[in-house]
């Protein structure tokens, strides 16, 4: 019985590549920093206002792979409510994480652009 050869060439090539693609996940921390930082702005511009606590709790939390925006705490335990709504309750959701998101997705896209594109520069990808 014939034996089969296989031969692959070009993995060195192949992990130094992903090893950059590793440093530029990282480079996204800052990115979905600053986006945190716009979206809690707007986000909490378009937030009710009563007493000013919802606007207070709304936060982001970025990593090296996403940023999260959430609102409320142990004092503002109301906030899913705010946004969502609550049909028991006959309360539409004011939407204002999410119209915050959605206003701003020119921008988001934009920025992940210039990531992509400053990475491809910085660690010579194309």
């Amino acid at each position: 019985m014939a034996g089969v050869n296989l031969t692959i060439s070009g993995t060195k090539e192949v992990e130094e590549t992903l090893n950059k693609f590793e440093k530029t996940v990282k480079d996204a921390n800052s990115t979905n920093k600053e986006l945190g930082s716009i979206l809690v702005k707007q986000a909490s511009a378009l937030a009710p206002e009563r007493t000013g606590n919802l606007r207070k709790s709304i936060k982001y939390e970025a990593t090296d792979s996403q940023v999260v925006i959430y609102a409320g705490n142990e004092r503002v335990a109301y906030a899913p409510i705010i946004e969502y709504g609550w049909q028991a309750g006959n309360r539409e959701g004011k939407r204002f994480i999410s119209r915050a998101v959605n206003d701003n997705m020119k921008t988001i896209v934009q920025k992940y652009d210039d990531l992509v594109n400053d990475s491809i520069k910085k660690y010579d990808l194309d």
